[in-house]
């Protein structure tokens, strides 16, 4: 059921990024172009599904020393769940603490745990967190999830930035964005927020369904740490402080809470 409904939303992406190069292609030299404006289209989104996880951390300021107790912590999550296959463990640059999770298409998976989500988590604590990331790499949708999330990324690197942050970041507007805020710019923006929100839309849904949270009480020693840290619980029902799947289209960081 979910590899289906994967296929059907891959089909719907590729229609949709396909289309305006067709559109190019047949316009400029016929069903010959329309054919190379297909081809093209489809060869980008392949090398985009194989270099999700290339694409993400070049986002991020990235340290290459993994400390020596997360990396037993990994093998020791990695042996309590049978995992043959072992991710990438990436150590992010920043003090907010975040948790992400990113598959490739035929990749081993990167883990990106921030120094900020390290400084505060005890042992224990970063062991649970580390078994859920495990978890959450066996899911069947995380592999289309990234996918879209750096296909958002790219997408709203050419968008104004100041309606990036209004829309979908629900940031107040300054002085300084109000400069930015300008009809044209609007225009601009408006042209690629159609398919940034179908891309939004499709990488959630509620038949992609998340493995059970292991080391309960551990995990959540570990979110109300994360959450006195930065000040907010989740607004809906049933969110916790972490996310391991998804990527906020505004800014690239990772978002907030695990859904």
């Amino acid at each position: 059921m979910v590899f289906f409904i994967i296929l059907m939303r891959i089909f719907l992406i590729a229609v949709m990024f396909s289309l305006p190069s067709v559109l190019v292609g047949l316009a400029a030299f016929g069903m010959k172009g329309a054919g190379i404006g297909i081809f093209s289209t489809l060869l980008g989104l392949i090398i985009v599904g194989l270099s999700s996880e290339r694409g993400i951390a070049g986002i991020y300021l990235v340290h290459s020393n993994i400390p020596q107790g997360l990396s037993r912590s990994l093998e020791i999550a990695l042996q309590s769940l049978n995992v043959k296959r072992v991710p990438q463990l990436v150590i992010v640059s920043e003090t907010l603490p975040h948790a992400l999770v990113v598959k490739s298409l035929g990749g081993h998976g990167t883990i990106f745990l921030t120094q900020g989500l390290i400084s505060i988590l005890n042992e224990q604590e970063l062991g649970a967190v580390l078994l859920l990331c495990l978890a959450r790499l066996k899911e069947k949708s995380l592999v289309f999830q990234s996918f879209c999330s750096i296909l958002m990324i790219w997408i709203l690197n050419f968008a104004p930035k100041s309606w990036v942050n209004l829309i979908f970041r629900e940031r107040s507007v300054t002085s300084v964005d109000e400069e930015f805020l300008n009809p044209i710019s609007g225009v601009g923006f408006f042209i690629l927020f159609p398919p940034v929100n179908i891309l939004l839309r499709l990488s959630k849904s509620r038949f992609f369904k998340q493995n059970k949270i292991v080391c309960e009480e551990q995990y959540f020693s570990a979110t109300r740490k994360i959450a006195q840290s930065i000040h907010i619980w989740g607004s809906r029902r049933g969110q916790t402080a972490v996310n391991f799947g998804l990527i906020d289209p505004g800014s690239g960081k990772m978002l907030f809470p695990y859904t």
